[in-house]
């Protein structure tokens, strides 16, 4: 009986066991994915990021085309939205957001985007090929470079696949495609309507009636502008939870697509309109991050605080001197260059403090690694560029050269025997005001009287645009893609509204004609400026081009850059930033301050490298995202690429919304010329390409002022000490991230199923 007894419980004993390991196998492998699920206990994560000045005063839009919509700031919208791919200039490379992926056919002319299937719009809805569509449509009507030059029509071949009709290939087509239209803010459900409107006037009232056309378009276009969405809803990894006018408050997204990644809870942009108000604001540790520029005094006294550190951005731009060419004397080149050569660029540079990484000795419209990038540096070196700045004596060569003289009292005097004096402008509460004021002091010692006003924000754009009030304007030169060629094509054709442009004696109806020294020809520069530039695929030709654009830019000197600057970033040290000292992070991150000044910001959170311990191996972590780019995952085709690829048409830059159809002479054309002379590519004399009938420009449709409609969100929240913050529990420590294991998790069950089989069979022996 005991033996059996002893059977029976040891039975018993045997089943429970097993049991008992079963029921684990099957719960303990949940545990993981159950505590990764279960609701973090960490302090809220706030961010404070300082954003570009800006006023909404009492009213404002939720729409993303209305008067203004805070979502569509430089230093907002990347928070709320992402693009079908972001950009970054030092790989010359775009790292996928809504798309997964591209793939240009020069065949078929086509270019196809391969859209994300896990993205949701911040209410919910599935984003697919139809809002990239509704987008693009919209802006068709606007007549955007992406229509005028580029795309003939877009179609979605299915919910994730978007289909561009390529007209015009051009280095510059996958950054058009995938960065610069590639912000999608409209979604189908909402701006649907429009697009169709849109879809449907271009395709079946445009070929039989264009003045009824552009009429159309022009109704629809203040229709969808001036509507009013029920919020503000987009893509990216934060929706807006508070705007005002002095905050802008980001939440985070829980539904997006790398929400994972995403380690900052909430990210509160603090409204700075000037310098001064971003210096107090760090000073008084309220800023986590901030963009600009800083004096020593202020850097130094951060530093000795040890409230955070600095790096730079890409030197690619600077401060710069606009000619009013509505004074008859700065419209003579002479004129212009003796201002260029009298001012002391060394003080210009000295005055800006950190930071200021060189004198702009050599004005050709490019900084010196775009110079390099073209084959501009050769023409320095040749002397064939003219250097600028601490000349005087050849100043006052030039101006006596054109009848000016210089009076007893030592002032200059015009021809007519005036004393020569100028006015110098530019926006107040930035630090162009201290270029811009060296400058001016420079010219008075020289002897040209020069009066300097720092002019508001609200009316400086204004006078700029119309030449009022001013001689010299203080202005930002230079462009944050390493190609430099916005800046360029910018200073070139915005002188036709100052009175002409490049010199006094052209008749202004024939002021695209220009000499160009050194290849010593007469050539549309329009033409080259915005038409061969834009479309030419052959590399020698191109950079033919544009070296003729740094020719024409530095002989005729439209504006004289000063400096080369590079804003500065702060980061403070309340958190783990990616190491800016490190180069891989520095490239793929800081780098692209200027372009994206608040978005590398979001481009950091969105990749998981903010506010995680677990930071990657950087020379790791970009090998694996490199190698999704293959082919044309480039800004700009390569060099290489572009000696060996033709089109294989040549198609015409006639758009939907013009009456005109253009030609485009864009052939990949042989070169002449012997060893001792620049060689030139052929060039036939036609009418720009951007000559256009329709007037709706991106920059001319018509826009509204809207009130703050019932019931939006506006709170007035305003941070003015670090006590709030404390109060918040806004600067606590960071928890780790926790991540499942699935390899674990796979191997849990098996391990504990065998683990019970053994103990219930020794029992069961026993």
């Amino acid at each position: 009986d005991n033996m059996y007894n002893l059977k029976a419980a040891t039975t018993k004993l045997n089943r429970r066991l097993i049991t008992m390991a079963l029921i684990l196998s099957l719960i303990l492998p949940i545990l993981p994915l159950a505590i990764d699920n279960a609701p973090e206990v960490h302090a809220q994560r706030v961010l404070f990021v300082g954003t570009a000045g800006y006023d909404i005063s009492t009213t404002y839009s939720l729409n993303p085309f209305g008067s203004y919509n805070p979502a569509m700031s430089s230093s907002m919208y990347p928070f709320v939205y992402d693009r079908l791919a972001y950009y970054v200039r030092a790989y010359n490379a775009f790292f996928p957001q809504l798309a997964e992926r591209w793939e240009p056919n020069f065949e078929k002319n086509t270019f196809v985007v391969y859209l994300r299937k896990d993205v949701v719009w911040h209410d919910g809805t599935p984003f697919t090929c139809k809002d990239v569509w509704t987008y693009l449509k919209l802006r068709q009507a606007q007549n955007p470079s992406l229509w005028r030059n580029y795309v003939s029509d877009v179609v979605c071949r299915d919910d994730y696949t978007v289909e561009y009709m390529i007209k015009a290939w051009s280095q510059d087509l996958p950054y058009q495609i995938l960065w610069s239209e590639g912000l999608i803010t409209t979604p189908y459900k909402w701006f649907g309507k429009w697009a169709e409107e849109v879809d449907n006037v271009v395709k079946n009232i445009m070929p039989k009636n264009a003045t009824l056309a552009n009429q159309m378009l022009t109704n629809i276009i203040r229709n969808y502008s001036t509507w009013q969405p029920p919020a503000i809803i987009g893509t990216g990894p934060y929706s807006i939870d508070v705007f005002t006018n002095q905050e802008v408050h980001f939440v985070k997204f829980n539904k997006y697509y790398n929400a994972r990644n995403v380690l900052i809870d909430k990210v509160i942009g603090v409204n700075l309109p000037s310098d001064d108000i971003m210096w107090f604001n760090i000073r008084s540790g309220i800023l986590d991050y901030a963009v600009g520029r800083m004096t020593q005094e202020v850097m130094d006294e951060v530093r000795a605080m040890r409230m955070g550190q600095f790096t730079n951005g890409a030197p690619l731009q600077g401060h710069a001197i606009a000619f009013n060419y509505l004074n008859k004397w700065l419209a003579i080149r002479e004129v212009r260059w003796a201002i260029a050569l009298a001012i002391n660029l060394t003080r210009c540079k000295l005055i800006q403090g950190p930071y200021t990484i060189n004198e702009t000795w050599y004005p050709t419209g490019f900084a010196p690694p775009q110079n390099d990038y073209w084959g501009i540096t050769e023409l320095i070196q040749k002397g064939v560029i003219k250097r600028a700045g601490n000349n005087p004596k050849e100043a006052e060569q030039l101006l006596k050269k054109v009848g000016f003289s210089r009076g007893s009292d030592g002032k200059w005097r015009t021809p007519e025997g005036q004393v020569f004096k100028l006015v110098a402008r530019t926006q107040a509460g930035y630090a162009i005001e201290w270029t811009l004021y060296q400058a001016c002091e420079d010219l008075k010692e020289f002897g040209i009287e020069c009066e300097f006003y720092p002019t508001p924000g609200a009316t400086w754009g204004t006078m700029l645009r119309r030449g009022d009030g001013w001689d010299l304007a203080g202005v930002f030169w230079g462009t944050a893609s390493i190609y430099g060629l916005s800046y360029v094509r910018t200073a070139l054709m915005d002188h036709r509204n100052r009175g002409g442009r490049y010199d006094i004696n052209m008749p202004k109806d024939t002021v695209d004609m220009v000499y160009v020294p050194y290849f010593d020809v007469t050539v549309n520069i329009t033409d080259i400026a915005m038409n061969r530039t834009l479309f030419e695929m052959n590399w020698d030709n191109l950079s033919t081009y544009v070296k003729m654009l740094a020719v024409v830019f530095n002989y005729y000197l439209p504006e004289q850059p000063l400096i080369e600057n590079a804003q500065w970033v702060f980061l403070s040290s309340r958190w783990d930033w990616p190491d800016p000292n490190n180069e891989l992070w520095y490239k793929l991150i800081y780098l692209n301050a200027p372009i994206d000044s608040r978005g590398i910001v979001a481009h950091a959170i969105r990749m998981g490298l903010l506010a995680n311990p677990k930071k990657p191996d950087p020379v790791t972590f970009i090998q694996q995202l490199i190698p999704m780019y293959p082919g044309w995952g480039l800004g700009m085709l390569p060099k290489e690429a572009m000696q060996t690829l033709t089109p294989t048409t040549t198609p015409t830059t006639t758009t939907a919304v013009t009456t005109t159809s253009v030609t485009t002479p864009r052939t990949s054309l042989p070169t002449t010329g012997s060893s001792s002379q620049p060689s030139l590519p052929s060039q036939t004399t036609t009418s720009p390409s951007q000559t256009f009938t329709s007037s709706l420009t991106s920059s001319e449709s018509p826009t509204t002022s809207i009130v703050i409609p019932p019931g939006a969100v506006v709170r007035t929240v305003t941070v003015t000490s670090t006590a709030i913050r404390t109060a918040l529990s806004m600067t606590s420590a960071l928890t780790t991230v926790r991540e499942t294991d699935w390899t674990l998790t796979a191997a849990l069950p098996i391990v504990l199923f065998v683990v019970g089989l053994t103990l219930g069979l020794v029992f069961r022996r026993r």
